[in-house]
C-alpha cells in the first residue's frame, strides 16, 4: 500500500461542520482540484469526470469505474483512522473486500485524510431489495455470512484506534438509558426495566472472544451484481465504523439494515458467519441487550417506532418481539 502526501491549492473549505458538510460532500466542482491532484500524484487514469458516491459521512468519488477516492473531513478524521486500520488487517482477505492501495493526506488549508480503493462494480442491495426473491435474499445473506466468517478469523489486537470491547460495553451501559429516555418514545417505566436488564446481563457480554467487526452492515454497504438472472455478492464496503467486539454487536445493523428484519435472511446470515451459534434464550437476551447498547440503538428504536408503532401495552418481552419479529417471538 502506498503512503503519500499531496499538496493542494488552498481551495477546499476550512470551516467544516456537521451542518454544512452535507451540502458539500457530493459537490464535484468543489473537490475537482483535489481529485485531479490526487490522481496525478498516484498516476491514476482519469479519462472522464468523477462521479460522486452515495452521500454518507465522507466525500466519495468514483474515477472511470476503476478507482474510488474517499476524502474525510476533519470532523470525521477518526473514521479515517479506523477504516485504515481495518483495511490494513483485511487487505487480501478476499475478493469481496475492496482493495486499498493508497492512504495519505491532502494538504490544503486544512489536512484532509484520504484513502484510494479499487472500484467494485454492483449496486447497493437497497436499490433492488424490493425486487429480490426470497431465495435471492437468503443466498446473498449466506454469501455475506461467509465473508464475515473469514473476517472473524482475522487476528486482531484491541489497540488504537479501536476501543477495547469491555470499555465500550461499560460506557454504553452507562450512556444508553439516558439516551433511551431522551431520544425515544419508550415509556419511562420500561426504560427503567431496560436499565435493570442491562445491569443484569452486562457481565455476560464482557468476557467472550472478540473479533474485528464491520459494525455497520446496512443495505447501502452491500454491493451486489446480477448475472443470468441471479444476484450475487460483489463487495462489502465502508469499514469506517469497524470495531473490536462480539459478533452479537454485528447483528444489530445487519438485522435492521442489510436484512430489513427478514427473519429467514437473518438466520442464513448467522448460520454462515457463526455456524456454532444457537438461537437459544441466553443468545436472544444478549442480542436484545446489544440492540439497546448499540451506538445507533436509540435511533433504530425511534425509526422503528415511526414506521410501525409497537403494541400499546409494552413489556420487555413484547418490546423484544416488536424489535425482532420472527426471531424473538
Amino acid at each position: 500500500m502506498i503512503r503519500i502526501e499531496v499538496t493542494g491549492g488552498q481551495l477546499l473549505p476550512e470551516d467544516i461542520s456537521r451542518e454544512n458538510w452535507a451540502g458539500m460532500m457530493t459537490d464535484i466542482q468543489l473537490f475537482q482540484p483535489a481529485i485531479d491532484n490526487i490522481c496525478s500524484a498516484l498516476n491514476l487514469r482519469k479519462s472522464a469526470g468523477p462521479a460522486a458516491g452515495h452521500p454518507g459521512s465522507s466525500a466519495v468519488f468514483v474515477i472511470d469505474d476503476l478507482d474510488v477516492i474517499k476524502l474525510y473531513p476533519p470532523i470525521f478524521a477518526a473514521d479515517y483512522a479506523i477504516e485504515l486500520a481495518a483495511y490494513e488487517r483485511l487487505n487480501g482477505q478476499g475478493e469481496e473486500i475492496p482493495v486499498l492501495f493508497a492512504a495519505g493526506t491532502y494538504k490544503d488549508r486544512i489536512d484532509w485524510p484520504f484513502l484510494v480503493f479499487q472500484f467494485c462494480p454492483g449496486v447497493p442491495i437497497r436499490d433492488v431489495y424490493p425486487r429480490l426473491a426470497s431465495a435471492d435474499r437468503i443466498r446473498l445473506a449466506g454469501q455475506v455470512g461467509e465473508v464475515l466468517k473469514s473476517v472473524y478469523q482475522t487476528a486482531v489486537i484491541p489497540v488504537w484506534p479501536f476501543k477495547p470491547w469491555q470499555g465500550f460495553v461499560m460506557q454504553r451501559g452507562h450512556e444508553c438509558p439516558a439516551e433511551l429516555r431522551e431520544d425515544t418514545p419508550l415509556p419511562p417505566d420500561l426504560v427503567s426495566r431496560i436499565e435493570a436488564f442491562l445491569k443484569e446481563i452486562l457481565p455476560d457480554l464482557l468476557h467472550e472472544q472478540t473479533h474485528l467487526l464491520n459494525a455497520d452492515l446496512t443495505d447501502d454497504h452491500i454491493l451486489i451484481t446480477q448475472e443470468n438472472g441471479s444476484w450475487d455478492l460483489e463487495a462489502i464496503i465502508d469499514w469506517g465504523d469497524a470495531q473490536i467486539g462480539q459478533p452479537l454487536y454485528e447483528w444489530i445493523a445487519a438485522w435492521f439494515g442489510f436484512c430489513r428484519m427478514d427473519a429467514p435472511m437473518f438466520r442464513a446470515l448467522m448460520a454462515a458467519a457463526t455456524p456454532r451459534q444457537a438461537f437459544d434464550v441466553p443468545f436472544k437476551r444478549k442480542l436484545l441487550a446489544c440492540t439497546f447498547l448499540h451506538r445507533f440503538g436509540p435511533l433504530i428504536i425511534q425509526e422503528r417506532w415511526q414506521a410501525a408503532p409497537p403494541p400499546a401495552e409494552l413489556t420487555l418481552s413484547s418490546l423484544a418481539a416488536w424489535l425482532w419479529p420472527g426471531i424473538m417471538e
